[in-house]
């Protein structure tokens, strides 16, 4: 991940918990923002097979806003933190050891930064969420999980 990635997990845990951020977006300087969305959608569609398509549209949204949107630095750290947290195989408490936290963490990463960004959602990006999912679903290739 390095410590670009690092950095934009500590501004969005600052973020979560109401602390100051501007000290650690000093840190993240000039930032190639479409090789860092290329990157995340190369971790985007193995994902979505493994979570389905309910888990996945929330964390595709993040990524087309990221992609496509007007976003501020400080909200492209966020959005990317979010990102990187749920696709990257660590988690700070893994579902295999608290079972039900262990989701609920990740959901937390994504609802706050939507949250925060809900109004960058346009149609056209909505459209392309959903047309990307009916793509990755609609052909059997992906069943949607249930436990």
């Amino acid at each position: 991940m390095g410590i670009f990635g690092i950095t934009c997990l500590l501004v969005l845990a600052n973020y979560v918990l109401g602390k100051p951020v501007n000290h650690l977006l000093k840190n993240i300087g000039n930032v190639n923002w479409k090789e860092k969305t290329s990157e995340l959608w190369e971790k985007l569609r193995p994902y979505a097979k493994k979570a389905g398509r309910t888990a996945t549209k929330p964390v595709l949204t993040l990524y087309y806003v990221l992609k496509d949107g007007d976003l501020s630095t400080s909200e492209k750290v966020m959005v990317y933190a979010a990102m990187i947290y749920v696709l990257s195989p660590w988690d700070l408490l893994p579902a295999s050891v608290y079972s039900v936290l262990g989701v609920l963490d990740d959901g937390v990463a994504v609802s706050f930064v939507y949250k925060k960004i809900s109004e960058k959602v346009t149609d056209e990006i909505r459209t392309k969420v959903d047309d990307t999912l009916n793509e990755w679903f609609s052909d059997g290739t992906f069943a949607e999980v249930v436990e």
